[in-house]
């Protein structure tokens, strides 16, 4: 290669631009909420695991971030990665899901219960105390993994 006295050699120029963007590319991207904690843990409802549904974190007092919606499938819930919450205080909402074999949207499903002389599909129903109007809470620390456990009931209280 040729060099010119006084000026910079072109591999000069691109050894230094590809250090740069190796520099600025190799920083990980970081979670403007901050570090995510892995929660996971088991919900049954009056002593047996919750079938399918969703166990929903708000967020409470200064705890950043949207609320986050965690499937749960036969009790069993977990959340990872950019899916897990936050450390901070959230109110924990529990919804079941319709049973698998009747989606909503399924005709030939309700011909088959209507052939069957069923007049309804058995479904678990949570009270509101668990989820619209929920009183459950739970705190995220800022090291994990988390486990819960929610044992809810259906029974009327008094």
């Amino acid at each position: 290669m040729r060099r010119y006295p006084g000026a910079l050699a072109l591999d000069s120029w691109a050894g230094a631009l590809l250090l740069a963007s190796t520099l600025l590319l190799g920083c990980g991207e970081t979670d403007p909420l901050g570090e995510r904690v892995e929660v996971e843990g088991v919900v049954t409802v009056d002593g047996a695991p919750l079938p399918r549904g969703s166990l929903i974190l708000v967020p409470l007092g200064d705890t950043p971030g949207p609320k986050l919606t965690v499937p749960i499938t036969d009790g069993n819930f977990r959340a990872t990665g950019r899916y897990a919450p936050v450390a901070g205080e959230y109110r924990v909402e529990i919804t079941a899901a319709p049973p698998e074999e009747f989606p909503m949207d399924d005709e030939e499903a309700f011909e088959r219960l209507r052939a069957a002389n069923q007049r309804r599909i058995a479904a678990i129903r949570i009270p509101p105390r668990y989820n619209t109007r929920s009183e459950l809470t739970a705190t995220v620390p800022p090291q994990g993994p988390v486990t819960w456990t929610f044992e809810l009931s259906t029974k009327t209280r008094r």
